[in-house]
């Protein structure tokens, strides 16, 4: 396949700041020549070493890895690397030997950072310099409410200090949330040489603070200053720590020993807009600790204990809060039931947990979700009147994310129940599986989700003489908030 050099599905090619009249005559002779040849290889997903004239497709889900060019390869030798995944995993391309990159003395390696961003280097062989011919960053990958042709020296590292009477490229056509980061704001110091307008031609007057207009918080935050000529705030997703799931009965053999219950999900607010006007000088995040898991059983002929629920998570502002809602407890295991936590209604609702067998069956698997809500917990195994132990329920699928998987449940004598995917930003996570019962020592507990606003899992049953499962903590609250200023 013909490889183009004048590729352009994304940013600007770096300027050599030192390079020879010489060195630009022949890497451009180079770059020019028709008919610049390379070939795939398979998609690379760790470490790897290239060779001239090959395309590297890189997928980095797994994690973060290193391509190494050739060292010293032939004149002209041209490599193409390309991120091939949708992870924020960065794939790092490295110099071979002493070579370096686009000028004498320069950085000996670069970084793929965005989804599907990619690079095409060609080789100076009498100057050992691997050019950037061109980089890609697909334009979905691009925020339109950064404007076009800001100074790169203006955007810093996330909590570096921004002098704005240091730029000496800087245009006048800036808008006010251009510094943006997720996490702390950097400062803002100095004056610039040319006025700020707000898109409208219209100097900005009194703009001092210039916060991130994307923020993500997790724990409470307390009367923080809203930004300075905001327009409003979006609400990109609030989401409701998870109910705790309840635990399992403990009871004389031959009778029916009901597990408990799973929590309840939290409900969701997403892509809310609060305007200006509604908002005071500071508002508040309230981020609730999640519910807590029902007590194991310690007493013989003891019914579980339920499990708990989280307050309600909010945002506040003067006079205007808007909150999420929790689910109902979920029940500790009787002799004939073990509910689950019911359902939090919401603009998104949350889902319900899974409830016992009633007959001392399998636990019963958590209800799904859809539109990036959480999902509830898997109940405990129970224990029937043979007896027999039965395994924990799974926690929940989701149905928009995670591909349809779902935490498994407690087997019995076997594995402990799973906690579900890790925790994802402005997602919804899965809830914790059931934990088995046992007849021969402690049931297992249920299981604790780490994904945000799960519901945790209810725990297995036992007889006299042992402890029943504990139920599982609900899974964590999250806010992520986007300051608007157009």
């Amino acid at each position: 396949m013909t490889l183009r050099t004048n590729y352009t599905d994304g940013g600007a090619t770096p300027t050599p700041t030192n390079v020879t009249a010489a060195d630009l005559n022949a890497i451009s002779a180079a770059v020019n020549a028709a008919g610049v040849q390379a070939e795939p290889v398979a998609v690379q997903t760790s470490a790897y070493t290239a060779s001239p004239g090959q395309i590297i497709p890189c997928n980095a889900t797994s994690g973060a890895f290193t391509v190494t060019l050739p060292a010293a390869p032939p004149d002209g030798s041209v490599v193409f690397i390309k991120k091939v995944d949708s992870s924020s995993n960065t794939v790092t391309y490295a110099c071979g030997g002493s070579d370096v990159l686009n000028a004498h003395a320069g950085a000996t390696s670069g970084t793929l950072q965005l989804p599907f961003q990619a690079v095409q280097l060609q080789y100076y062989l009498p100057s050992n310099i691997w050019y950037i011919i061109s980089t890609g960053a697909p334009l979905g990958q691009l925020d339109t409410r950064y404007q076009t042709g800001v100074a790169a020296s203006v955007v810093p590292a996330s909590g570096n200090t921004v002098n704005l009477g240091s730029v000496s490229n800087y245009w006048a056509d800036v808008y006010a949330n251009v510094v943006a980061f997720e996490g702390t704001s950097p400062a803002i110091t100095g004056t610039p040489s040319i006025n700020l307008t707000n898109g409208t031609s219209l100097p900005i007057s009194g703009v001092t603070n210039l916060s991130s207009t994307r923020v993500a918080y997790t724990t409470t935050q307390t009367n923080l200053t809203v930004p300075t000529g905001v327009t409003g705030v979006w609400i990109e997703s609030l989401i409701q720590a998870g109910s705790g799931g309840a635990s399992g009965r403990r009871w004389a053999s031959g009778t029916v020993c009901c597990g408990g219950g799973g929590g309840a999900s939290g409900a969701v607010i997403s892509n809310y807009f609060i305007p200006a006007a509604l908002l005071g000088t500071t508002f508040t995040i309230t981020l609730p600790a999640p519910g807590s898991g029902g007590a194991a059983v310690t007493t013989d002929s003891t019914n579980g204990n339920n499990g708990g629920i989280s307050a309600a998570a909010s945002f506040s502002s003067g006079s205007f809060t808007i909150s999420t809602v929790a689910g109902t407890a979920a029940a500790g295991g009787t002799a004939s039931s073990g509910t689950g936590g019911n359902i939090a209604q919401s603009v998104i609702n949350g889902a319900i947990g899974g409830s016992a067998s009633t007959t001392g069956g399998a636990g019963v698997q958590g209800g799904l979700a859809a539109n990036s809500a959480p999902s509830g917990g898997g109940a405990g195994g129970g224990i029937t009147t043979t007896p027999t132990a039965s395994a924990g329920g799974a926690g929940g699928f989701q149905t928009f994310n995670y591909a349809f998987s779902a935490a498994a449940g407690g087997i019995v004598g076997g594995a402990s129940p799973g906690v579900g995917n890790a925790a994802v930003a402005s997602v919804g996570g899965l809830g914790g599986g059931g934990g088995a019962a046992s007849i021969t020592g402690a049931a297992q507990a249920g299981a604790t989700p780490t994904g945000y606003g799960a519901g945790g899992g209810g725990g297995g049953a036992s007889l006299n003489g042992n402890n029943s499962g504990a139920g599982g903590n609900g899974g964590p609250a999250y806010c992520r908030i986007n300051w608007v200023y157009t």
